[in-house]
Formats: C-alpha cells, sequence, structure tokens
C-alpha cells in the first residue's frame, strides 16, 4: 500500500491520515455507528448497545463487502438515553442536542467533501434524533450532490432474523432475548448474572402510538422480553445475519448516486 492511497474495503478512520482519507471522501461510504451507555436491566452491561455495534461492524471488517470503500468513524457510546436515568447506570444527551450533534458532524463531513454517510444506530432512543437530523439536512446535502442515510440493525435485520432456528422472540426490545443472546456470544468475560423474567410491553394505549414515559414507569426491572431464553449460539447467528444485511446495504449505498 502507497503511503497516501488505500485500498477498496473496510477502514477504520482512526488508523488512517488525513490526507489517506480526503483522497477517497468523494467515493467513500463513512459509517457513524450511533449507540447508548444506560441500564440494560440487572443482567446486561450498560455498554451493551455499542458493544453490538461494535460487534456487528467488526464482523465486516473481517469480512468486507465485495464492492467499494468504506471509511467506519468510532462508535458514539452516549446517545439519547433520558427515559433511561431514573435506574442509574446511564449516560445521556438530550434528544434535540443529540440532533444537532448529529447534524453538526455530517455537516463537517460534507465539508471535507464526503458524500456518502451512514448513521448505523444500535439504540431505540436515537432513532427520533436520527431521523430529524436527517430531515434537517435533507435539502442542504442534496445541494452538494451528497447524501445521508440512517438505519437501526434490527431493523435491517428483521426478515432474516424471522428463520433463526430456536429464536422465541418476534422482535428485539431491550435487554431481551435478542441483545442478551448477542452478549453472550460477543462477550463470554463478562459475568452472567442471572437474567429476569419475562417482562411485556405494558400502558400501551395503541401499539401504534407512541407514549412519551419513562422507561421506570413501564417496566419495573429495566428490561422488556424474555432474556431467559438467550444463548450464545443464537446471538452468532444474529450478527451474522444482522453483518450480511448491512453488507448488501453498504454495497446498494456505495453505489447510490443522488439525481439532480
Amino acid at each position: 500500500m502507497k503511503a497516501e492511497t488505500i485500498s477498496p474495503g473496510f477502514h477504520h478512520w482512526h488508523d488512517l491520515t488525513a490526507s489517506q482519507i480526503s483522497r477517497v471522501a468523494a467515493e467513500a461510504v463513512v459509517i457513524l455507528p450511533i449507540a447508548a451507555t444506560e441500564q440494560h436491566g440487572p443482567h446486561l452491561a450498560t455498554g451493551t448497545d455499542t458493544i453490538i455495534a461494535d460487534t456487528i461492524l467488526q464482523e465486516l471488517y473481517d469480512r468486507a463487502p465485495a464492492t467499494g470503500t468504506y471509511l467506519c468513524l468510532p462508535t458514539m457510546a452516549v446517545g439519547a438515553s433520558d427515559h433511561h436515568v431514573s435506574f442509574g447506570g446511564t449516560l445521556s444527551l438530550p434528544p434535540l442536542l443529540f440532533c444537532q450533534i448529529l447534524v453538526a458532524q455530517i455537516r463537517c463531513l460534507a465539508a471535507q467533501g464526503h458524500t456518502r454517510v451512514l448513521l448505523f444506530n444500535s439504540h431505540g432512543g436515537n432513532i427520533a434524533p436520527m431521523q430529524t437530523a436527517l430531515a434537517e439536512l435533507a435539502v442542504e446535502l442534496h445541494a452538494k450532490r451528497a447524501v445521508a442515510a440512517g438505519l437501526s440493525y434490527w431493523q435491517l435485520a428483521r426478515e432474516l432474523w424471522s428463520t433463526i432456528p430456536g429464536l422465541e422472540g418476534r422482535a428485539l426490545s431491550h435487554a431481551c432475548e435478542f441483545e442478551t443472546s448477542i452478549i453472550y456470544a460477543a462477550r463470554p468475560d463478562l459475568p452472567r448474572n442471572p437474567p429476569p423474567e419475562k417482562s411485556e410491553w405494558s400502558d400501551s394505549v395503541h401499539e401504534h402510538c407512541s407514549l412519551a414515559l419513562p422507561f421506570s414507569a413501564i417496566t419495573e426491572k429495566g428490561v422488556f422480553g424474555e432474556p431467559k431464553v438467550a444463548t450464545a449460539e443464537k446471538g452468532q447467528e444474529l450478527v451474522k445475519r444482522a453483518a450480511s444485511c448491512l453488507r448488501e446495504f453498504l454495497v446498494e449505498f456505495s453505489a447510490y448516486e443522488p439525481s439532480q
């Protein structure tokens, strides 16, 4: 590899020089992982969302997409988690401030000639700020022939996950079978505290209605789902399939050209 060039594939931003990054800015996809540091019940580490994001991205580093150049920024380990604060162990940025930070980060990248930015999300509380940031920047980026996108790993992988043998849950919730399984697979070194009993989502007016409530108002232990049925084997398959979906998406996004 020449000193000022990098090959196609998956690269960690921090491993590159400014000159190397600048040379591929116009064609590379910049991945900004956005995660959280927050309570995950009595059995999972507060870094669960960050660990999951990094684990999926490590799968891409180990087996990069077939085409394209991808620059992965360090994971933002603090997100919008105000609704978890009462349980302790939580760091949070207010949703509006977090949105403004995302806007500032993407603007900074666009000012340096980057044309494709992906917000790769691993925390439910980040969804609304992420979508608002994208809406805020849509016209501005389009005028620069640039584009930003955002996705959450569980939404991307939902269909492929549905066929995993033995997986009992229908969808990822919080500190549930899915997240617990991934942590068991990704970090077997962490203590395995006994997971709590199954907890269903409660106090819902309607399944399509969002309520402004903290987690403490709707769950006693900070958990939704059934973590007791989690296994490392399920976690390995969840990560593998999530990485496969992300790999496929990145190839498409790398080739995307905004229309006039």
